[in-house]
């Protein structure tokens, strides 16, 4: 699957379950993920990749550690992990 279809997959999904989501602008601030959502029972950062071996700019490692060091759930989501974080998010999110 290609990275702008999973990351259209993951938006569809996460506004499934009531969460707002944004498409963040790295031209903005760059190292940022690729989305932000805000859920009642979860809000974080999503960095979306084509799969677990895409590469990476070079703040968004820093970017992501700092973020988690903050407490702020920050995951990389990539075709090869997408099922399980479906299952995850799903558990989590539920129904609202």
């Amino acid at each position: 699957m290609a990275e702008k279809q999973l990351q259209a997959d993951i938006i569809k999904f996460l506004r499934g379950k009531g969460a707002y989501v944004l498409k963040n602008d790295a031209s903005y601030r760059s190292g940022v993920p690729d989305l932000s959502f805000w859920h009642p029972d979860l809000c974080g950062f999503i960095e979306v990749k084509y799969d677990q071996f895409s590469s990476y700019r070079p703040l968004q490692h820093q970017t992501m550690a700092k973020l988690k060091d903050m407490g702020v759930f920050c995951e990389v989501i990539h075709s090869d992990n997408w099922a399980d974080w479906q299952v995850k998010l799903e558990q989590w999110l539920g129904d609202y």
